[in-house]
């Protein structure tokens, strides 16, 4: 729910518009934000990667080789730099996590449901076939 709530808050801050450094980039599409908009992002990674630091002992600003030479550091943890480049990365990272779980998950269950309807449209003989060529006795496999 954090995390959501965080994606929600940047996303809320890209919504306005005006001139400034371009923050976001994905492929080709880009997203212009303010310079305030740059200070919060730039505020709530500062934030993150103090909470982790300061979480393992370290000092609020340390870097990702200082993190990962902890021996109390947690794995996957990114300690973002504080730049524009480490705050679009943040804002991106926040972005496809999500979809990283939920593609596949969808992926899946399209490829499941489509199995299931090649199986359910193939004759007795296909299925026996694509039984034999899985390497499964072809009289049992379901």
């Amino acid at each position: 729910m954090k995390k959501l709530s965080i994606l929600t808050f940047l996303l809320s801050l890209l919504g306005a518009s005006s001139q400034a450094a371009v923050l976001v980039q994905v492929g080709t599409a880009t997203r212009t934000t303010t310079t305030a908009q740059d200070n919060a992002v730039l505020a709530l990674v500062a934030a993150k990667d103090a909470d982790a630091c300061v979480g393992i002992g370290l000092p609020a600003s340390c870097t990702q080789a200082q993190y990962d030479a902890s021996p109390l550091a947690r794995p996957g943890v990114t300690i973002y730099p504080r730049t524009a480049a480490g705050a679009m990365q943040y804002v991106l990272d926040l972005i496809f996590s999500d979809l990283d779980n939920v593609i596949p998950a969808q992926v899946t269950q399209i490829s499941s449901a489509a199995a299931q309807a090649a199986w359910n449209a193939a004759s007795p003989a296909q299925q026996q076939a694509a039984c034999t060529a899985l390497g499964k006795d072809a009289t049992t496999c379901k």
